[in-house]
């Protein structure tokens, strides 16, 4: 039925491209619940998430939302129904292995969640040789189905902790992974590894090397410990996963360094002792052009500075001076473009380019509140989508925004207003489910 059907045909697509198409034709049973043609192509989905599913390098990611459209039982509109108002509503398990949400909307029309942010509405239901078809006006996608989906944010003020949020309609809900920390700055991921790293930056007494560096398994508060546990004032931090070298800066120790991702190896590639206009905040790495990004605060008179260096450390260049509260930076590496924070009151984010491709805005946004760390999403990138700037704001209740680098289409991380607590350092990754994370954020 789907295969014959006009306002199917994406879905038929999505389907042959998942490899299920012989899978639902011949098991008996099943419930579809079918997104039309316009479903792919409506918000939260669109024209570019569709290409992006579409693509046979994602192969993974339409399979999971294929099978989150398909139950393993034949049920009718009145069994969705009352599954919708059983207490508490009953969910629809389905063939990926997350569930779906049948609620009554405020209207009284049938509505069917999903685990992420989509709400759809049944336009029609048809018995189907082998079930039931109901076509639906949304798309589901499963946590994790499409990667990133999840923000790490080391929150730096009461109950100092590290804590995990869902990230745009990919995954939702919230889990604090760690409390109890002792000033988190910066952070850093590996999600091939599942590797989760942050800077302590006790800084006590003032430039003694009593500082630390932590890392863990996403999900497993087990794994804690300290990799360096003689930093100077550790702030910002990146994991290059290629090479497994974890870069940071030691603020009040005037240096950035690196080490292998257990702490060994451990190198200073720059440094400049008692040069107090030369303490480095954040760092970032495009080791494919064989250059890192550094700031450099000077705490007596708020203009700091931004360099770049080779992997080595050589061929150190000051790229920018002048710069108020400087924080953090990311880079967009397909574009090659830096993307720098200045903080504060009316703080900023700018753009400056180390390759061929000109920003399209020099400074991407401003007027912001205290915003501190930054980091970049390029998964539409190559299917024409926009590559998105994410940047915290470390007020409390804090924020956490993200916006194109064009300066368009700003968003908020959809939070409990009192959840996020002086957001600093930030990470994008890919958990891939929600891990009992607290749906209530939602």
């Amino acid at each position: 039925m789907v295969q014959s059907s006009p306002n199917l045909s994406t879905l038929y697509a999505a389907v042959k491209a998942a490899g299920l198409e012989d899978a639902l034709s011949d098991t008996t049973g099943l419930t579809l619940f079918a997104p039309t043609n316009e479903a792919f192509t409506s918000e939260p989905m669109t024209d570019y998430k569709l290409k992006f599913l579409l693509d046979p390098a994602n192969k993974g990611s339409i399979t999971q939302i294929v099978a989150y459209h398909v139950t393993k039982a034949v049920l009718s509109v009145d069994d969705l129904k009352a599954k919708a108002g059983s207490s508490p509503p009953a969910g629809v398990s389905t063939v990926q292995g997350s569930f779906l949400l049948p609620v009554i909307a405020s209207d009284g029309a049938l509505e069917i969640d999903d685990a992420t942010c989509a709400q759809a509405k049944i336009s029609s239901s048809t018995p189907a040789s082998n079930g039931m078809l109901h076509l639906v006006d949304a798309v589901f996608v499963p946590a994790g189905a499409i990667c990133p989906d999840v923000l790490f944010a080391a929150e730096q003020r009461s109950d100092s902790r590290i804590s995990v949020y869902g990230y745009d309609c990919r995954n939702r809900g919230f889990s604090h992974l760690v409390h109890g920390e002792e000033k988190p700055v910066g952070l850093a991921v590996d999600s091939e590894t599942n590797t989760l790293f942050w800077s302590n930056d006790m800084d006590s007494p003032h430039q003694a090397p009593t500082s630390w560096i932590t890392s863990m398994n996403f999900s497993d508060v087990s794994t804690l410990r300290k990799i360096k546990s003689d930093a100077i004032d550790p702030q910002g931090m990146e994991a290059d996963s290629a090479n497994q070298k974890l870069y940071f800066t030691e603020h009040s120790g005037y240096r950035v360094a690196r080490s292998d991702y257990n702490g060994s190896n451990y190198e200073v590639l720059v440094e400049k002792p008692g040069d107090n206009c030369f303490q480095p905040s954040d760092v970032s790495v495009d080791a494919d052009n064989n250059k890192i990004f550094f700031y450099a605060e000077c705490p007596t008179t708020d203009a700091g500075t931004l360099w770049v260096m080779n992997m080595t450390g050589g061929n150190l260049t000051k790229l920018k001076e002048g710069l108020l509260h400087n924080y953090g930076l990311c880079l967009d590496k397909p574009h090659k473009q830096l993307f720098y924070v200045q903080g504060g009151h009316g703080g900023s984010i700018s753009c400056l380019a180390y390759g061929d491709t000109p920003c399209v805005k020099d400074i991407v946004i401003d007027g912001l509140e205290w915003p501190y760390m930054c980091q970049i999403d390029s998964t539409w990138t190559n299917y024409g989508g926009p590559t998105m700037v994410i940047y915290s704001e470390a007020n409390r209740p804090g924020t956490i925004n993200y916006l194109t680098t064009q300066g368009t289409e700003q968003k908020s991380l959809k939070v409990l207003t009192s959840e996020l607590d002086a957001p600093m350092g930030l990470s994008l990754g890919c958990l891939g489910t929600d891990a009992g994370m607290n749906k209530t954020a939602w």
